[in-house]
């Protein structure tokens, strides 16, 4: 049993060195209260980019608040963001390297993505009610109980009216950046009268 044991973590580390290598990862830092990201490349859609003869951009951000609101139109790159940051928090909680140049963070107890989910599905729930349900759900999961949770929010409110939207969104903004609990979210959103 222990031989197998020394085997599995010995086969995990090199696929991690193989892993490291192909994409030409760093070593994460889980030690800042700042995000920081520095030439991030988020694989999936790098490598699809590719696939399409398409330019991709590395991420090189930086993010202090405790709720930060990545406002643009529709396709012009929120939700890859979103991904790029839970990507490179899974991978570096994982204990693996990250395909960047640096990335700085700390641990997160969860990781959450509040967004269009391929099958999702509550019976009797309308969208908007799907939509309040997650976002109850990680409220209380993140900030109620005292965990420090990271959740990305892809177009909160978009199955009601922009005004009741925007309300909606400025209140779970303010919530979060009222720093109750120990998390970071992240809204991505094209409504312009979000409190930014």
């Amino acid at each position: 049993r222990e031989a197998v044991e020394a085997t599995t973590r010995w086969d995990i580390a090199l696929a991690g060195a193989e892993l490291s290598r192909r994409y030409d990862m760093s070593r994460p830092s889980l030690d800042s209260a700042t995000m920081r990201l520095k030439n991030a490349r988020f694989i999936p859609c790098e490598e699809e980019c590719k696939r399409m003869a398409l330019a991709y951009s590395p991420l090189s951000a930086e993010f202090s608040a405790a709720a930060v609101v990545l406002f643009g139109s529709n396709m012009g790159g929120k939700t890859v963001v979103l991904k790029t940051a839970l990507f490179f928090q899974l991978v570096a909680q994982a204990g693996l390297f990250v395909p960047a140049e640096a990335f700085a963070t700390r641990v997160f107890d969860r990781i959450e993505y509040v967004g269009e989910l391929d099958g999702e599905r509550l019976a009797g729930l309308s969208g908007f009610g799907l939509e309040v349900w997650r976002l109850s759900r990680a409220w209380n999961d993140g900030c109620v109980n005292g965990s420090s949770a990271l959740v990305a929010f892809d177009e909160l409110a978009r199955t009601t009216g922009s005004h009741e939207a925007e309300a909606l969104l400025s209140a779970v903004v303010e919530a979060y950046s009222s720093g109750q609990g120990e998390g970071r979210a992240f809204f991505a959103t094209h409504f312009r009268g979000v409190a930014r």
